[in-house]
């Protein structure tokens, strides 16, 4: 049960990372302007914009997978500690002669 521990700490850091990484993305979003109002300024504003907008899209589809893995490993790290509570439990209620 260590070892699950350990990957899961591994797995939270993945996703504090990630959690990181989105809230640059957004800050970058704030930034974007068109340096002239002129046509090609502002499609190339819209194109970076677009670009950050897919960029927090897979961020928050990084975060979920790393979050719904997370959950799968702490209740898969908690049934197998019932598990051994329960067969501990059970083996000190066995007579060895």
């Amino acid at each position: 049960m260590e070892e699950l521990g350990a990957v899961i700490a591994e797995w939270e850091a993945v996703r504090d990372g990630v959690v990181a990484d989105g809230r640059k993305i957004v800050q970058a979003q704030s930034l974007i302007s068109s340096p002239a109002g002129d046509e090609m300024s502002t499609a190339q504003a819209t194109a970076v914009r677009d670009s950050l907008t897919a960029a927090r899209e897979h961020n928050e589809r990084m975060r979920l997978y790393a979050t719904d893995y997370i959950e799968k490993l702490t209740a898969a790290r908690d049934q197998y500690r019932h598990d051994d509570d329960l067969n501990a439990a059970r083996m000190r209620g066995v007579d060895v002669d």
